[in-house]
């Protein structure tokens, strides 16, 4: 299947983008749980139809979804991603004003 456009797939993980980007197979050994993803992945990078791009993990947006990060990073994720907290939905305004994180906050 050939896509117009060529997917990015953010990683935070350069043993993962080195692993995948390389030719040779020398740490399949080790990795036989993930041999045929690899493949799969490997296959796609070479016909141009995915590529891994290095990203920060204080970039990945979802890390809040499946690690413990601190609060202004949970609500910079938030905003990032358009999404207002669960708690208080009666007031629309003022949720996007809780939600923005001012550029003094304190970094994680």
């Amino acid at each position: 299947m050939k896509l117009e456009k060529l997917i990015k797939i953010h990683e935070d993980n350069q043993g993962c983008i080195d692993t995948a980007n390389s030719d040779c197979n020398t740490n399949t050994r080790r990795m036989k749980h993930v041999e045929i993803q690899l493949h799969f992945i490997q296959q796609a990078i070479e016909n141009s139809t995915i590529a891994l791009v290095y990203t920060p993990t204080n970039n990945m947006l979802a890390d809040f979804l499946t690690k413990s990060v601190c609060r202004p990073a949970i609500q910079r994720a938030l905003t990032s991603l358009r999404l207002l907290p669960v708690g208080d939905r009666r007031d629309v305004k003022k949720n996007i004003l809780s939600t923005h994180v001012s550029r003094e906050a304190e970094e994680c």
